[in-house]
């Protein structure tokens, strides 16, 4: 799976998780018995708030990669600390 592909992956993902949390779909109808098109709809129109979520979820993962870390940024293995960390965003989806 390519890098942009894991991260269009990860936000349809948490899109559908709070889609499928959404007291509307708990209360009035459930999330699994929509039809394709409808599911698709609603997935596509909370996106914009699942790519807040993944890129939350993004920054929370770099503060905690960093906090290993024990050098400054003027160590010379920041560029190869910071290169892995992106490396391993990008392969969890979060970022592109």
């Amino acid at each position: 799976m390519s890098k942009q592909n894991a991260y269009e992956s990860e936000v349809r993902r948490i899109a559908e998780l709070i889609l499928r949390s959404s007291p509307f779909f708990d209360s009035h109808i459930s999330f699994d018995s929509l039809q394709h098109k409808a599911k698709e709809l609603h997935i596509n129109n909370m996106l914009p708030a699942a790519r807040k979520m993944v890129a939350e979820m993004a920054k929370q993962y770099e503060f905690a990669y960093f906090t290993n870390y024990d050098g400054g940024e003027d160590s010379e293995d920041y560029a190869l600390w910071n290169q892995n960390c992106i490396s391993e965003m990008q392969e969890r989806g979060l970022i592109p």
